[in-house]
């Protein structure tokens, strides 16, 4: 989960900013393959909203923005290990490459 607390700028403030990313992998091919699948802001909720409010000395500028990045994205990829199987974590943690 991405998460960004509302915050006060100079020129007024910026609301909060959340989303959720999702993966899963699996291993296929008798390890020789990963097949990944990735959804990036499951719920479609990642925006920008801010506030401007600006006070001079005889004029108000008031503005509201909501800017809302590239629609959900899901992605599917594949991993082919060519002569060599996948490294395990544990291995790889020890050293044994």
């Amino acid at each position: 989960m991405n998460y960004q607390a509302p915050r006060i700028t100079t020129q007024g403030k910026d609301k909060s900013q959340y989303s959720i990313d999702l993966g899963l992998a699996q291993d296929i091919m008798k390890g020789k393959g990963t097949l990944t699948f990735n959804v990036r802001d499951l719920l479609n909720t990642r925006r920008r909203r801010s506030i401007t409010d600006i006070m001079l000395d005889d004029a108000h500028l008031y503005s509201r923005s909501d800017f809302q990045w590239r629609v959900r994205q899901l992605t599917l990829t594949l991993n082919y290990r060519l002569n060599q199987q996948k490294i395990e974590k544990k291995e790889r943690e020890e050293g044994f490459e």
